[in-house]
């Protein structure tokens, strides 16, 4: 998944984190905090995918049928779901839907 910068700032809007964003290519983008040396990708790290799912309130569920994860939150965001096909991971298509609700509840600021 490549965010694009809209969505790294949404969800960096939504866990309090303050920075900028910074460039490598144009459709390659990271979010600097303010403070740290190392960059944040909640998309593709999943310690950072971790503080952003506990930052937001987000919780993970496996689909019944077990071919998605949902991520909930208790804010007024609807269920997202997000299929594993479109991943090559379990675990990266977990990160995507805690990232992309992430990007939903900053909309909603």
């Amino acid at each position: 998944m490549k965010p694009t910068r809209e969505q790294l700032e949404l969800a960096a809007k939504a866990a309090g984190i303050e920075g900028e964003i910074r460039q490598s290519s144009p459709d390659n983008y990271w979010f600097q905090p303010v403070g740290l040396k190392s960059p944040w990708r909640p998309h593709e790290s999943k310690t950072d995918s971790f503080d952003l799912m506990v930052a937001c309130l987000i919780s993970p569920r496996f689909s019944w049928s077990g071919d998605s994860v949902i991520a909930l939150t208790s804010r007024q965001v609807p269920p997202l779901r997000v299929d594993f096909t479109d991943y090559p991971t379990v675990g990266d298509a977990v990160m995507a839907a805690i990232f992309l609700c992430a990007v939903e509840i900053g909309r909603g600021l």
